[in-house]
């Protein structure tokens, strides 16, 4: 098993994936659906997040058929110690509503170590790339050229507290009081919209930290995780214990973003 190999296969997938994407993206939305026995906005599910999940474990099965798969849009694949795990469509309710901002993410997880060791997120409007593998630092570009992440550049600049741009995902994250303290020791605060994708500018700068809560589907921040730990951020538990595959919230950004979020949700 060759991770580096791995990593560009799957960006050649997330890449075909990305031309599915736009070609089906219509301005002016999508019907709703929801998936099976759910209800709320954040649940909405596309026939467009069913034909990429089609697509892509398709090509996985076809050139990994011993490896497990973990979809967020399908019953999970038995494997051997190696599982992808694949967030066809992170941004679905962007998608949805005509809004052009979304991401494909793929993974690579050892199951017996309980460790992410590739991860590709694709975004499909402005083919940005983010890939990592373990050890193997992060890159970004586009298709036809990336570029090594230096893993001090998530410290550059070097922004103050007061500038940093932090970004959200669970809405238990808003709950205590937390909201308030995030907005008085930090420039912005917000919710992300497609985890995956803003979990990975992290590595090159575009944000400066992040937390996620209660993500109990691995689906889209594993991959992110790995890019952003590569990039050289600092990822964590909630608690400030290590994060791993099996890990289901998330703190992470430059040591002293990331030490203060810490300090705002372990009181």
């Amino acid at each position: 098993m060759d991770p580096l190999l791995i990593k560009h296969r799957l960006l050649e997938i997330g890449r075909k994936a990305c031309d599915i994407i736009r070609i089906r993206f219509n301005p002016l939305g999508q019907p709703t659906e929801y998936k099976e026995g759910k209800t709320l906005a954040s649940q909405v599910v596309t026939a467009v997040d069913r034909e990429l999940n089609q697509f892509i474990t398709g090509e996985l099965m076809n050139g990994y058929p011993s490896y497990g798969i973990r979809s967020e849009e399908s019953e999970e694949t038995a494997g051997n110690r190696y599982c992808f795990v694949v967030d066809p469509l992170d941004g679905t309710l962007n998608f949805q509503r005509g809004f052009p901002h979304c991401g494909v993410s793929l993974a690579l997880v050892d199951q017996q170590e309980d460790q992410v060791l590739v991860g590709v997120v694709v975004e499909p409007y402005q083919n940005i790339e983010y890939s990592a593998c373990r050890y193997g630092g992060a890159f970004v570009g586009h298709p036809s050229q990336g570029f090594p992440i230096e893993p001090t550049r998530v410290f550059l600049p070097k922004r103050r507290l007061k500038e940093s741009f932090i970004v959200c995902g669970g809405t238990k994250v808003f709950l205590d009081g937390r909201l308030e303290q995030m907005r008085e020791s930090f420039g912005f605060v917000v919710t992300c919209r497609s985890i995956a994708f803003e979990i990975s500018t992290i590595a090159s700068g575009g944000h400066d930290g992040g937390v996620l809560m209660s993500t109990d589907l691995p689906y889209d921040h594993q991959a992110a995780g790995l890019i952003a730990a590569e990039g050289g951020a600092i990822v964590t538990e909630l608690d400030g214990s290590p994060w791993n595959a099996k890990s289901t919230t998330m703190i992470t950004g430059s040591p002293a973003v990331h030490a203060k979020l810490l300090e705002i949700f372990n009181p």
